[in-house]
């Protein structure tokens, strides 16, 4: 497993794009009239004893031709893309009955049809704050729906509804967020073809309504890993520039989990030298370097991704608590060993944080990304030492707690605390210093400072920070009043 692809889910700063490659159902050959003809002329089609496995896309495009031209030879190569194509131009039907038609046909298919598996697991990592998906199909909802999880409204978008209905609706930063960039099939509004793809990814350049505002700070300064998204080359390249938001050669890490990029020599290659990591999918994958695991196919990723994150202390999964607030470590860069520990404490303990490292120092929009992340979080903690202390001019000290003294005033003079909370910062010594070292500023050396034995570790000031401050655990009943 791609260490970084690791590193960034520990941070909580991963955006999963979840592709039509895991979209796969399992129906029984009585359900299929010609079901021989699917398995021998679609290649995601295979045969299970007295089952079919084909994806989504290739079943509907079978069904669709079969319900509105089954006399005639089926378009070539056959894909939904394709098949909807021939049936528009050749004015056989329209986009709408087709979409009535796939509505219709999706619907049919029961959770036992849907192999949602895939879509268990990853929403079973509750590291994930935002998911994207580029399908229509709602396989994703009926996951969480599956694993009795709450989450937000899907943020559903559209070419055809410009209008900004969802300005006024509540989304609880607790719980995970989903953006179907392509449409779904519960707006009615959904890309069907690559044409309409093409327009759905112009939408999102060019909206500034809510929904694309809330898309693009849901995603600034994380890192993208698309799965399953066997997208066209000039699609990928066109759609990670889109959503990234920078240029692509900059920016945060992005990876690609698809058996058709790492298959396709001349892409992967621009990708890989374009700050975006290429996982090795499929027997004949070309993006393999040295000891690089090759994945069967997307849905082995996605389970070794869940059986490195069972297995952590730092990544938080469902049989894990977690806390709805968010915390800043303020620390001079030389005590980060130190720190690190103090992180992977409060992350094994389900606290979210953010915590600066190499990977964000190399941004190039480092002092924005602190900047916002101190105005998000719920608590400071300015971590005093000896090193942080040497030197007025050191970025922790001149920027960082200087902005959350400015931060602390203003929320305390709007009422911005939560319910209980006395304080936004909230210090501790991490050495010998003493508490009223005049280098300390005022404000903050004004604060009940409490030193920390390093010598024995970090668990008890972390458990002690989580009862004082009565930090909100997420469980189901949580969920259930935020839902």
């Amino acid at each position: 497993m791609n260490r970084n692809i690791l590193m960034a889910l520990e941070r909580n700063e991963l955006v999963p794009v979840l592709g039509n490659d895991l979209s796969m159902v399992r129906l029984s050959k009585n359900e299929i009239p010609k079901f021989k003809e699917l398995i021998s002329t679609m290649e995601s089609a295979t045969e299970d004893g007295d089952f079919i496995m084909v994806n989504i896309n290739d079943y509907l495009a079978f069904k669709l031709w079969n319900d509105f031209e089954p006399d005639k030879k089926p378009p070539q190569p056959y894909t939904l893309n394709n098949t909807v194509q021939v049936l528009v131009s050749e004015n056989i039907t329209t986009e709408d009955d087709i979409k009535s038609q796939i509505l219709y046909l999706t619907d049919k298919l029961t959770d036992e049809q849907i192999m949602l598996e895939p879509f268990k697991k990853l929403v079973r990592i509750l590291n994930f704050q935002t998911i994207l998906t580029v399908n229509f199909d709602n396989f994703l909802e009926r996951a969480f729906e599956a694993e009795s999880k709450h989450v937000n409204p899907s943020i559903n978008f559209s070419i055809q509804d410009s209008s900004d209905s969802d300005g006024n609706i509540e989304y609880d930063k607790a719980l995970v967020s989903i953006f179907n960039l392509m449409g779904n099939i519960k707006d009615t509004d959904f890309a069907i073809s690559e044409e309409m793809q093409l327009e759905y990814l112009f939408r999102l350049l060019t909206g500034k309504d809510s929904k694309t505002k809330r898309l693009f700070e849901a995603v600034k300064n994380k890192s993208i890993l698309l799965i399953g998204c066997s997208f066209p080359d000039w699609f990928m390249r066109f759609f990670i520039r889109t959503i990234s938001i920078k240029r692509i050669k900059t920016g945060k890490s992005k990876f690609v989990a698809s058996d058709r990029t790492s298959q396709d020599l001349d892409l992967s290659s621009f990708l890989e030298n374009n700050k975006t990591s290429v996982i090795p999918i499929g027997s004949n994958a070309l993006t393999k370097k040295n000891d690089d695991e090759v994945y069967k196919d997307t849905v082995e990723f996605i389970n070794e991704l869940f059986m490195k994150t069972e297995k952590s202390d730092t990544v938080i999964t469902s049989n894990k608590p977690r806390y709805k607030e968010k915390i800043f470590l303020s620390y001079s860069w030389g005590d980060k060993p130190i720190i690190t520990k103090m992180k992977n404490e409060f992350q094994k303990c389900g606290v979210e944080l953010f915590f600066d490292d190499d990977d964000l120092r190399n941004g190039e929009d480092f002092a924005e990304a602190i900047s916002d992340y101190i105005n998000e979080c719920d608590y400071i903690l300015p971590l005093i030492s000896e090193k942080s202390l040497s030197r007025k001019e050191s970025y922790v000290y001149d920027q960082e707690w200087k902005q959350a003294i400015f931060v602390e005033k203003f929320r305390k003079k709007s009422n911005m605390f939560r319910e209980g909370q006395e304080t936004y910062i909230r210090p501790f010594i991490i050495d010998d210093t003493n508490p009223m070292d005049p280098r300390i500023p005022e404000a903050i050396r004004k604060k009940d400072i409490d030193t920390i034995p390093i010598e024995e570790g970090f668990g008890k000031m972390v458990r002690k920070f989580i009862k004082e401050n009565k930090l909100t655990e997420i469980t189901a009943k949580n969920d259930e009043t935020n839902k």
